[in-house]
């Protein structure tokens, strides 16, 4: 067998909800989709779309936008946490942290 069993991507959500899993004629690559797309839609079987065109109707503006979204977040109750070096200085493994746990990692422990 040539890769994952299919019936592995049969999932209750993108059945209920008319997803249709093909394979991409151009790179042969898998893709899920809700539309007619006939190819995967990534480089280079075809060009985006969104460069150029944004979907955004007011240009962005970095330091409006994160105020917008501090707002939203403080609403909604979340709480801001000291601002960390982009060095992980508590893991050893890992040099930069990434969008990711990494940064949580110092208030949370794996210890039970």
């Amino acid at each position: 067998m040539n890769g994952p069993d299919p019936k592995e991507f049969e999932l209750r959500f993108f059945l209920d909800n008319g997803f249709q899993r093909r394979e991409c004629p151009k790179c042969g690559r898998h893709y899920c989709t809700l539309g007619a797309w006939e190819t995967c839609g990534e480089p280079p079987c075809e060009e985006y779309t969104f460069i150029g065109n944004s979907p955004c109707k007011k240009a962005p503006q970095p330091a409006r936008d994160a105020r917008g979204v501090s707002v939203l977040l403080r609403v909604r109750g979340h709480k801001r946490v000291k601002r960390l070096s982009i060095v992980a200085r508590w893991r050893d493994d890992v040099f930069f942290t990434q969008a990711s746990i990494y940064d949580f990692q110092p208030w949370c422990s794996t210890r039970s």
